[in-house]
């Protein structure tokens, strides 16, 4: 069962979500995936400055198929999102059953 709804992710990030890019120091490529924007907030970072924060959905597949040593995103990954740099903060798998389907990403920049 877990297979088939990690393919109905897939294709309903490839219908609905943004392209995207996962960087991490230390691996020399980045992986490009499909990804999708939630809800999120302006968060004030001291003085008259501020920064987007917001959690971002991502399937599996590209990262199980990536040349990655780890197979999953990582705290202090890079997400480049609508041609930004942003800091993932926060990884949440989201998981049917024992198979892990999407992460949850929570991201600022």
């Amino acid at each position: 069962m877990s297979s088939g709804v990690v393919g109905s992710v897939a294709r309903m990030l490839a219908i609905h979500g943004e392209s995207m890019e996962l960087k991490r120091t230390g691996e020399p490529r980045s992986v490009m995936l499909q990804g999708k924007r939630l809800t999120g907030d302006l968060v004030d970072t001291g003085g008259s400055s501020a920064q987007q924060q917001f959690r971002v959905r991502i399937g599996t597949t590209e990262m199980l198929t990536s040349s990655w040593a780890s197979k999953a995103p990582a705290r202090h990954d890079t997400l480049v999102v609508g041609g930004r740099d942003r800091s993932v903060l926060d990884v949440r798998p989201l998981r049917d059953c024992t198979t892990v389907i999407l992460y949850e990403l929570e991201v600022a920049g």
